[in-house]
């Protein structure tokens, strides 16, 4: 049985390894980075690597992941209410504020694996992770009679432009607050959602901001 001590070596241990791969993909981008770069960076042996992670890939997700889990939780709850319209509207705004929120408290490996050191390898898997919820989202609150490759032009316009200023935001280490993007990123795309969507407002763009 694993003692509490080894327990907080083994967190430690790749808490060093995390860290290590962030750092250099920073400094020479995913595709210069080795798994013997991450060693010497971490000063951790290949064996005690490979005990934990299969590849550098599995290294950078393994921490987004446990970030991926936590919002896939949240996300769930509020989709899990029958009607936007009766629920929490509150509840509503954090769906895409938590998601801002995950990325400036994690905000190196974001860039890391969005930012213009990443290479491109993760973007594709941002934009179908983030597809899945608008396509649930905008054929939940659309009032307008829409045909399903017309909700899908809408789901595939309105997460581009958000992924845009997100990498945007995240290379440009953040020049404003999560706040302050979000209420910009609603200026930029509600008007012509609610007129597609056949609704007065999006249902999260005018809930305050805690």
């Amino acid at each position: 049985m694993e003692t509490k001590q080894g327990s907080r070596q083994v967190q430690r241990t790749r808490q060093h390894l995390e860290d290590a791969c962030i750092a250099l993909i920073l400094e020479k981008g995913y595709e210069a980075v080795t798994v013997q770069d991450i060693l010497d960076r971490a000063n951790v042996g290949r064996s005690t690597f490979y005990s934990h992670y299969q590849d550098k890939e599995a290294l950078l997700m393994s921490r987004f992941k446990a970030l991926q889990q936590a919002f896939e939780e949240h996300a769930h709850m509020v989709l899990e209410l029958e009607s936007f319209d009766s629920g929490d509207s509150q509840m509503v705004t954090n769906l895409p504020m938590m998601l801002l929120k995950y990325v400036e408290q994690e905000h190196r490996l974001f860039k890391a694996l969005l930012g213009k050191h990443s290479g491109g390898n993760h973007l594709n898997y941002q934009r179908e992770y983030l597809l899945k919820y608008a396509r649930i989202i905008f054929k939940r609150v659309a009032k307008a009679p829409l045909t399903a490759y017309e909700l899908e032009a809408v789901s595939q316009s309105t997460v581009s432009s958000f992924l845009s200023m997100l990498v945007w935001w995240i290379d440009d280490d953040m020049p404003c607050s999560t706040e302050v993007l979000f209420r910009l990123v609603m200026r930029l795309i509600e008007p012509g959602l609610v007129d597609v969507l056949g609704i007065p407002s999006l249902p999260f763009a005018r809930t305050p901001i805690e």
